[in-house]
């Protein structure tokens, strides 16, 4: 297990090359607000130590200490920056060769925008020194400030302290999906969500093993790659695959749609929203439901195979929680409408208890899987239920602008539906 949770740090799926970068939902020390003055983006929205991150600083909304420059009018500036092991701890891992007041290109920004300026770091690339010596555990937060090149302007957090970025964490857990007809897992391929749930609308981890794969005759064996693909179409019920492709995929073709990067020989792994990664269906837009996948996987060149036993193609069923579901003692919950939707102020969430009295959530998340804003958290009678929701996250802020996740659960059953901040 520990190692299949190590294999999920690595998960970077090859179409987000074409995708534009998404927040990171970071905190502040202590669990407080992000900084206005700073974002932090990445291709996925997820944040992992081994994958590119963008950092963004507006010095028009950073403070400038006595007797320092203000970083507003620079052509470039630099960020000064330590990691840390844990999400309290700053300033214990180092760039190597970072110093105060040098021009020497180490953590330097180039400016986007009149006063806005942006790096991107693999952070396990760029924080490697800690003590003197090499470094290549955890790395779960930043404290940082800004500076010019002489090291006579900076920028600071309001008051003049540092700026301390804390990444969101979670744990993968593996997603207990069926292969075809309710038959077992495969060996070779592991499912992984954020808390061990399959949705649609959020990331999962896919793991394929090329050592316990099947390689058919006249193909080459995919564990001595150093990158794979899967070729792959999902279903819209768990009885259907190959029905919804993602865009753009082709039979050997090296053009990231589908790649997998190797976490160890012959094992390999990418992440995948399946709302957005599958979204073509008979060459027109598809945004309904993804409940299943088919797929094989190849090298980039398409001589390369790996396949289930006997050589057919791997059938991934994934657990659906529908929107009307039975436990065999009752029936749960009926998920109804959201409005309005994109929200810039204030929405309702519409859904209806069935059958009998049980526990019911209702709850905000992020795309990472972290919780927002628990909304319903007790027993509820049969019949309509209206929830409203302002925007707010449980501290009162007014969450930032972007897509969310709402979740009703109950009696184990989970559905979920994307909602978006739009002010």
């Amino acid at each position: 297990m520990k190692k299949l949770l190590q294999f999920a740090l690595a998960f970077l799926i090859g179409a987000s090359a074409v995708m534009a970068q998404r927040p990171i939902n970071y905190t502040s020390k202590d669990g407080g607000p992000a900084y206005a003055a700073i974002t932090v983006t990445s291709m996925t929205g997820l944040y992992m130590k081994d994958q590119p991150i963008t950092i963004t600083y507006d010095a028009n909304k950073g403070f400038t200490p006595d007797g320092k420059k203000n970083l507003a009018s620079e052509q470039y500036i630099y960020m000064h920056s330590g990691a840390g092991t844990t999400a309290s701890s700053f300033w214990e891992v180092f760039p190597k060769g970072q110093e105060w007041g040098q021009d020497h290109g180490i953590g330097k920004m180039e400016m986007v925008s009149p006063g806005v300026f942006s790096v991107t770091i693999k952070p396990s690339a760029f924080y490697t020194d800690k003590g003197g010596a090499e470094y290549t555990g955890d790395l779960a937060s930043i404290g940082c400030v800004f500076r010019n090149a002489a090291g006579d302007g900076e920028g600071k957090n309001d008051g003049g302290t540092d700026f301390f970025i804390v990444f969101p964490s979670s744990t993968p857990k593996p997603i207990p999906y069926t292969s075809k007809d309710g038959g077992a897992q495969y060996p070779a391929i592991t499912v992984l969500g954020a808390d061990g749930m399959y949705d649609q609308n959020m990331p999962i981890g896919i793991v394929y093993n090329a050592n316990l794969g099947f390689t058919p005759d006249g193909k080459k064996n995919l564990a001595g790659e150093e990158y794979i693909y899967m070729h792959s179409g999902a279903g819209s019920e768990a009885a259907k695959f190959w029905e919804i492709f993602p865009t753009g995929q082709e039979w050997g073709k090296d053009n990231n749609v589908g790649k997998l990067e190797k976490v160890q020989p012959g094992v390999f792994s990418a992440i995948v929203t399946p709302s957005m990664f599958w979204n073509q269906k008979d060459n027109m837009a598809y945004t309904g439901p993804i409940a299943s996948f088919g797929c094989v996987f190849r090298n980039a060149a398409g001589d390369g195979e790996g396949k289930a036993d006997g050589g057919s193609d791997f059938f991934i069923v994934f657990p659906t929680g529908t929107t009307s579901v039975k436990d065999g003692e009752g029936v749960t919950h009926n998920t109804g409408v959201i409005a309005p939707n994109p929200v810039s102020a204030i929405t309702t969430i519409n859904y209806t208890v069935l059958d009998k009295p049980q526990m019911m959530s209702v709850a905000i998340y992020d795309l990472q899987g972290n919780l927002v804003r628990t909304l319903v958290n007790e027993f509820q009678q049969p019949g309509n239920q209206i929830v409203l929701w302002n925007c707010d996250n449980n501290s009162g802020e007014i969450v930032a602008n972007g897509m969310y996740m709402y979740r009703i659960s109950s009696n184990g059953f989970v559905t979920s539906r994307p909602i978006v901040v739009q002010r």
